[in-house]
């Protein structure tokens, strides 16, 4: 699956199976007709990723070259490791690729009660609790409860990997 951003960050085109990974995900309102020639920023409302987002594709675009970090997106019983690849195409465009790197179905072992999740990676979902990152799905989160996100140490670092050696780095054990 993969979309292509003009220079301004503006969706332009999304991959032939974008609206298919969109419905099975039961996310119907991210199909292409509707994400198309809107800014990408609208669709990330964390101020933390957009800024980390911006800095990658700032220095894929300066720099002429692809770079790669895996990412966790998951959904109710199921957990995906993907890759996230940017290719830097001519005008300061951009194609962003999401390849699958791993599906686990089930939920994680350890539950979290909500009121002790300080925050949430938007990159490895892991939970922040005490002083420790860790893996894990919050119990007792009612409808109004609202867990901040941010980029954790350890996301934040391999991100700074990847710019600094432009090299591929995986920093998610899938």
């Amino acid at each position: 699956m993969w979309y292509r951003i003009d220079s301004q960050n503006v969706l332009r085109e999304v991959s032939p199976d974008w609206d298919d990974f969109a419905v099975k995900t039961r996310a119907s309102e991210a199909c292409g007709h509707r994400v198309l020639n809107r800014p990408l920023w609208g669709f990330i409302s964390d101020i933390g990723t957009r800024s980390f987002l911006n800095a990658l594709f700032f220095h894929a675009r300066q720099q002429g070259a692809s770079l790669a970090l895996t990412y966790r997106c998951d959904g109710p019983d199921i957990r995906r490791w993907f890759e996230m690849v940017l290719e830097p195409m001519p005008g300061d465009e951009l194609v962003v690729r999401h390849e699958t790197l791993n599906v686990a179905h089930g939920g994680s072992i350890l539950r979290i009660p909500a009121p002790d999740a300080a925050c949430q990676c938007t990159q490895c979902l892991r939970y922040h609790v005490n002083e420790d990152w860790i893996e894990g799905a919050l119990i007792g989160p009612g409808v109004d409860t609202i867990i901040p996100r941010r980029i954790c140490p350890e996301c934040r670092a391999a991100a700074v990997e990847v710019i600094s050696l432009g090299s591929k780095v995986t920093a998610l054990a899938g």
